[in-house]
């Protein structure tokens, strides 16, 4: 698997915002990132690896939101 759909946080503010993105740019070998509807596909170079799996888990629960798949 080289992709994680997550549902599309609600920010606090535009700095809350950039901070949840400049975490999805930190995660290990991201590619891309792209919204579609209410939704989020992060793109990675290569199979994802679990501490990425990790860190994306994290992001959800921190914006209260849910991975898709």
């Amino acid at each position: 698997m080289k992709n994680i759909v997550i549902e599309g946080p609600v920010f606090n503010g535009e700095e809350d915002e950039n901070v949840f993105f400049q975490c999805i740019y930190n995660l290990p070998n991201f590619k891309e990132v792209v919204g579609a509807g209410t939704e989020l596909t992060i793109m990675f170079g290569s199979t994802i690896s679990e501490t990425a799996k990790k860190q994306v888990e994290v992001l959800c629960r921190r914006w209260n939101t849910t991975l898709c798949n």
